[in-house]
C-alpha cells in the first residue's frame, strides 16, 4: 500500500536553512561575491531576503492572483514582509504536497520537524509504525532546537 510522509518544519526555520543550504551551495561553487554579499550571520540573511524580494517584485506584481484565489491587492499585503518571496514558495510547497496525496487518495501522516528535538524516539516510531515497519539499531543525536528569532527582529 502506498503512503506518504508529510514532514512540516517551522516556516521561519524553513527559511534560515534555505539560506544555509544556499551558503553551502554557494562555497561548493567557490562563488566568493556571494558569499562575500551575503554573510553567514542575521545581517547577511537579511540582504539576502530583500534582495530575493526586489528580484521577484516586478513578476509578483504581474500575476494574476485572483485565478489563483488570492485577492486582488495580495502584492500589497506582501509589502513590508522579509522574505514573503520564500514564505509564499514554503506555502505553495505543502499546498501543492498535500494535494497531491489527496488527488492519489493515500494515507498520509504529516509530522512536525520540530518533535525530533523533544522526542525523536516518539516521532520515528510513528513514522515507523505508519509505514508497517520496525526500528533497527539506535537512533542518532539530533539536534533541531535552534533559536532563528534574532533573523526576524530587529
Amino acid at each position: 500500500m502506498e503512503k506518504a510522509i508529510h514532514l512540516i518544519r517551522n516556516p521561519f526555520d524553513n527559511l534560515v536553512s534555505r539560506f544555509h543550504h544556499e551558503q553551502k551551495e554557494h562555497r561548493k561553487k567557490n562563488s566568493v561575491e556571494w558569499t562575500r554579499r551575503y554573510s553567514n550571520d542575521v545581517i547577511g540573511f537579511r540582504k539576502w531576503c530583500a534582495d530575493e524580494d526586489a528580484i521577484y517584485a516586478a513578476e509578483e506584481r504581474s500575476v494574476d492572483w485572483t485565478k489563483y484565489g488570492y485577492p486582488e491587492d495580495i502584492t500589497k499585503r506582501f509589502e513590508g514582509v522579509s522574505c514573503h518571496g520564500e514564505l509564499f514558495r514554503y506555502v505553495q510547497w505543502h499546498a501543492m504536497a498535500a494535494r497531491a496525496v489527496e488527488m492519489l487518495d493515500i494515507p498520509v501522516l504529516y509530522v512536525y520537524y520540530e518533535d525530533y528535538s523533544t522526542d525523536l524516539k516518539a516521532s520515528t516510531i510513528e513514522m515507523l509504525d505508519f509505514l508497517n515497519l520496525k526500528l533497527s539499531g539506535e537512533l542518532p543525536y539530533f539536534d533541531s532546537n535552534k533559536d532563528h528569532s534574532a533573523h526576524f527582529t530587529q
